[in-house]
C-alpha cells in the first residue's frame, strides 16, 4: 500500500493525542481502521507497536471513536492476540461489556472472542470475571451481541475451569432460551457452549432434563445448527 510505504503511521501518531480536536482524532482513527481491511495494513500496525496505543484510546476516547478503534483492534486480533493481551485488553473489554452503548458492548464482546482463541486469553477471562459479564449479555436483545457473547463463551468453555465457571454463573437456563433464537449464529454458538457444559457431570445432569429443547434442532433448517445440535445431543446422552 502506497500510504504505508510513506510511513504514514508515524505521521498519524501525534494526531491521536487527546489535545487534538475530536474531529482530527476521529478522522485519523477512520484512516487507521481502513488500513486494517487488508493483511498488509494489519501487519504494519502491529509492527509499529500501535496495539498498546489503540487499547489506551479505547479506554479514554469518546464513544464514537471508541467504536472505530474497537473495530480496528478486532481486525488486528484476527492475526495477533499477544499484543492485545499484553495491553490489558481482556480487563478493559470486560468493563466495556457493561457500557450503556449497545455498539460498544457488542464490539467489546467481539474482541474478547478474538483474544480468547489464545489459551492465555481464556485464563485472563477467568481472572477478570469475564464469564459472568458475558452470561448477563445472553439476555440482550441485540443479535450480534448475543452471537459474540456465546462465541466467546464457546472458546472459554474449552477449558475445565471455564466450563465450571460458566455453569456456576447460571448460564444453562439462558442458553436453553437461545436454542430457539432467530439468529443461526446464536444457535450454533449456543449448542457449542451447551456441548462443553455437558462434559461436566453437573451440566449433563441438568441438560438431560431438557432434551425436548435440544432434540428438535437436529433437523434445524440451518445445516450448521443441525450439526452442532446433534453433537450436543450425543454428548449429553452419552453412556459409558
Amino acid at each position: 500500500m502506497a500510504a504505508l510505504r510513506h510511513n504514514i503511521l508515524e505521521s498519524f501518531e501525534p494526531l491521536l493525542d487527546f489535545k487534538q480536536p475530536d474531529v482530527i482524532r476521529l478522522n485519523t482513527h477512520r484512516a487507521i481502521e481502513l488500513l486494517t481491511t487488508n493483511l498488509t495494513g494489519v501487519e504494519a500496525i502491529i509492527k509499529a507497536k500501535y496495539i498498546d496505543l489503540l487499547v489506551k484510546c479505547v479506554e479514554n476516547e469518546v464513544d464514537e471513536i471508541k467504536i472505530i478503534v474497537l473495530n480496528t483492534l478486532y481486525h488486528c486480533f484476527s492475526f495477533e492476540t499477544e499484543e492485545g493481551l499484553n495491553a490489558g485488553g481482556i480487563s478493559l473489554f470486560t468493563k466495556l461489556l457493561g457500557h450503556s452503548n449497545t455498539e460498544i458492548r457488542t464490539r467489546a464482546a467481539q474482541n474478547i472472542l478474538r483474544l480468547c482463541v489464545n489459551l492465555r486469553g481464556k485464563q485472563e477471562a477467568l481472572d477478570n470475571e469475564t464469564i459472568p459479564a458475558l452470561v448477563t449479555l445472553l439476555n440482550d436483545p441485540n443479535e450480534d451481541l448475543k452471537a459474540f457473547s456465546t462465541g466467546a463463551l464457546g472458546f472459554i468453555c474449552t477449558t475445565n475451569h471455564g466450563r465450571y465457571t460458566t455453569l456456576n454463573a447460571g448460564a444453562i437456563p439462558l442458553l436453553l432460551n437461545l436454542v430457539d433464537d432467530k439468529g443461526s449464529r446464536v444457535r450454533v454458538n449456543t449448542f457449542k457452549v451447551l456441548t462443553c457444559l455437558s462434559e461436566t457431570p453437573e451440566g449433563r445432569r441438568i441438560l438431560l432434563d431438557h432434551l425436548n429443547k435440544i432434540s428438535p434442532h437436529v433437523t434445524d433448517i440451518n445445516a450448521a445448527v443441525a450439526k452442532h445440535a446433534k453433537i450436543a445431543l450425543s454428548v449429553i446422552t452419552w453412556q459409558p
